[in-house]
């Protein structure tokens, strides 16, 4: 029985060496020299740079496997820095290794990130507590495949500076042949079932993956999700959600994960990143962006809101969230109300409060702004003219002086990284809102990115605002490409991006400040993910970020306007100059008193006094109401800019061309400013206003914020107006005064461009 004992355990030994050569050759797939599954150092003296570096710490001495030497790098206006090893191919990694610069007590936070084509990042790993860095350092161990491998440091508790002394990426080459023949799913559709979260709620998955391959199905071992909070703090999750999932040639599978994830109670709110991990069969593992999903505490905003207050009979209007355009909207409703409105809720801040995105941000932007018309003014009250139009300043004075609302071209969005704007974007245009975005920052809203949502076309709710309420007349309106502001852009490049002209779903990244070192410490600062995000090598200019339009969005109106609707008659309007639309509401108001002189001049003269109105403070309807002339001014201007040359020559010789009997000096100057708009330039335009000859000043308090809040003393401009108003008229008396005034026309508009050439107003 020996001989068939020795006979058995011969098969079974060749048995077990024929396995072991095949799963030989399976991991030769993984590891071309076939020794060992192991995985080794792959990241020594590789290519590596980084964001920035102090002199004699370059990033080579983090990978040079000496403890010793050290990479060190400021954290900067940008509150993070990063350093990059380019593993030179694609590899599976296992194991990440990092030391910070060690004394025991100080700690670091930083994140890891990884990328097969330098454009697609996904998360890897997080370290966001505060242990003390240490001789070992910290070891994370990982299942990712990537040729970048991407190190971010947010955080130093002993000073503004990055250290890491010892950066190791361990793993094995990927070959070639595997990566090229990796036959990989599409992500057709990932949706979770809230547009926010609070702590306690579950989240739902659905998600559809399709088979791009028409011969080739695709099995995967694993599926994993992973949530990755996209601002400080980090965050990452790692959840399973499928295993052993086979996909036929060409076809979709759905499925729905019921409770993906419950919010804890102690989770950040924020904005967190849904990304899928496809671990196939072959080894291979793909991960990719799918969306987001926003975790709130409570008071977060997520769409602009305007509410009505009533003080001793006068109602007044109040802007929450949102800016120039969501305003634009707020003083149409004091035009049409014959009332008054502030400039908005002042955030801690200083600037107006952030209305987060979610992924219908536009939707609901869009249908908050047709509801409050109808809500307020009737569903079916006719309107003559429609303005449709950004938030440039002046389009508020154009509104009150004919007396149309104001339909915003965009709306204001604050987000953390670009990958959100394009959830955003993709989400807008697959529901029928063409739409394209610039992104950058606004320092009065510091802690957040924002972008400007652009409509590139009618979208259905406005098309039936204006077909409910008769509009015969629309009149576009925003500077053009030509009026220079802060137009200078580069655009978000990758696969199915047009590098010419303005596409829905084109992003643009907005630097205000021409691209200076600082202006790129800040964009940085505030979106999170540009430094990952693949840009067109040369800057362009497009218009201006917040009240530029481009042709591409006065022909797509122009269309649908024709198509969709009962418009009979639509016009451009623009400045020719980059003042030109600033200058247009002196002549537009100073127009509509012609027009209504004997309305006017009942109870004396016709005009009565000038204001200074900056961005973004006005009263369109109480200046007319007291027979004041605007002149609308950027605070960025220079004093010279604004009193010698608009008001002391451009505003003068407006006034004395249609009211040539006034004299300019017995005119009131009211100097309409508070602390969060013009206030701090306020003494000085006193100053050159009396060096002109110009007396009649009237002041407030400049250390007033102009918002409602009647509670802390009745001292900002609307406040003021409102107390003026309850001792002197009533409602029913301002809006019969206002219902005895014709509103201007687009002829008049036309007239007043033949007046003043700076001013365009071009039929569509």
């Amino acid at each position: 029985m020996r001989p068939k004992a020795n006979a058995k355990w011969y098969f079974i030994a060749a048995l077990l060496v024929v396995l072991a050569a095949m799963a030989s050759l399976a991991v030769m797939v993984w590891f071309p020299n076939g020794k060992s599954d192991e995985p080794v150092l792959i990241s020594l003296n590789k290519p590596v740079t980084a964001m920035s570096s102090e002199k004699a710490h370059e990033p080579v001495f983090a990978i040079d496997g000496d403890a010793a030497s050290y990479w060190a790098s400021s954290l900067g206006t940008a509150g993070m820095t990063w350093m990059q090893v380019d593993l030179e191919s694609i590899h599976k990694i296992d194991q990440i290794h990092l030391r910070n610069w060690v004394d025991g007590k100080r700690f670091y936070h930083y994140y890891i990130t990884g990328s097969i084509d330098e454009a697609n990042w996904f998360p890897i790993a997080v370290k966001s507590d505060d242990r003390p860095a240490a001789d070992e350092g910290d070891r994370f161990q990982v299942k990712a495949v990537a040729r970048y491998v991407r190190v971010y440091v947010t955080h130093h508790s002993a000073n503004n500076s990055a250290h890491i002394s010892d950066f190791k990426v361990y793993g094995h080459p990927l070959a070639a042949k595997a990566a090229n023949d990796a036959h990989l799913l599409d992500i057709e559709q990932s949706a979770v079932d809230r547009e926010t979260y609070s702590a306690g709620q579950p989240v739902s998955l659905t998600y559809s993956l399709r088979n791009p391959s028409k011969d080739n199905k695709v099995t995967l071992s694993a599926l994993h999700v992973k949530i990755f909070k996209l601002s400080n703090p980090y965050v990452l999750l790692e959840i399973p959600v499928q295993s052993g999932l086979t996909v036929l040639p060409g076809q979709s599978v759905k499925r729905t994960v019921p409770s993906l994830w419950t919010i804890p109670n102690d989770m950040p709110a924020g904005s967190y990143g849904v990304y899928f991990q496809f671990q196939y069969d072959s080894g291979y593992i793909d991960e990719r962006y799918a969306d987001f999903i926003r975790v709130v505490s409570g008071s977060e905003r997520t769409v602009y809101q305007i509410d009505k207050h009533n003080y001793k009979g006068i109602d007044v209007y109040t802007l929450d969230g949102g800016m120039s355009a969501e305003y634009a909207v707020q003083k149409s409703a004091e035009m049409l109300g014959a009332t008054v409105s502030h400039t908005w809720y002042v955030s801690p801040k200083g600037g107006t409060f952030p209305v987060y995105g979610t992924r219908s941000f536009l939707q609901r932007s869009i249908q908050q702004t047709v509801d409050f018309y109808n809500k307020e003014f009737g569903k079916e009250t006719p309107f003559d003219t429609v303005i449709i139009s950004t938030g440039v300043m002046p389009v508020s004075y154009i509104s009150r002086t004919m007396k149309a609302p104001v339909l915003p071209l965009q709306y204001l969005v604050s987000l953390d990284t670009i990958k959100e704007l394009r959830s955003i974007l993709q989400y807008a245009n697959a529901n029928g809102i063409p739409s394209f975005a610039s992104i950058g920052y606004a320092r009065s809203m510091p802690m957040t990115a924002v972008a400007w949502m652009k409509l590139l076309g009618l979208p259905e709710e406005y098309k039936q605002f204006l077909n409910q309420h008769q509009v015969k007349h629309v009149v576009l309106m925003g500077a053009d490409e030509t009026n220079g502001g802060e137009d200078l852009v580069r655009k978000v490049v990758g696969e199915g991006v047009n590098p010419v002209g303005t596409d829905p779903g084109d992003m643009y990244v907005v630097y205000k400040q021409r691209a200076t070192a600082q202006d790129v410490a800040l964009l940085n600062k505030e979106i999170k993910d540009l430094s990952e995000a693949p840009l067109e090598k040369y800057s362009r200019h497009l218009s201006d970020w917040e009240g530029g339009v481009v042709k591409r969005q006065i022909d797509g109106f122009s269309r649908d306007l024709k198509a969709s609707t009962g418009v009979r008659e639509i016009v451009f309007v623009t400045g020719r100059t980059s003042l030109g639309l600033y200058d247009l509401p002196t002549f537009a108001v100073l127009e509509f008193m012609k027009k209504n002189e004997e309305v006017f001049a009942a109870d004396g003269p016709v005009v009565r006094g000038v204001t200074l109105s900056p961005y973004l403070l006005s009263h369109p309807f109480y200046e007319t109401n007291i027979r004041y002339v605007p002149l609308v001014y950027y605070q960025g201007n220079t004093t010279q800019n604004t009193i010698d040359l608009r008001l002391n020559e451009m505003v003068r010789q407006a006034v004395r061309r249609y009211f040539p009997n006034i004299r300019f000096e017995d005119l009131n100057i009211w100097i309409n400013a508070s602390r969060n708009a013009g206030g701090n330039v306020a003494e000085e335009f006193k100053r050159s206003l009396r060096e002109k000859g110009l007396l009649h000043i009237e002041e407030q308090n400049y250390g007033a914020d102009e918002e409602w809040k009647p509670e802390d003393g009745m001292e900002a401009p609307t406040e003021r107006i409102v107390e003026q108003w309850a001792a002197s008229t009533t409602p029913e008396a301002l809006q019969a005064w206002d219902h005895r005034l014709t509103p201007l026309s687009i002829e008049d508009l036309k007239t007043i461009a033949r007046i003043y050439p700076n001013v365009s107003v071009t039929p569509e």
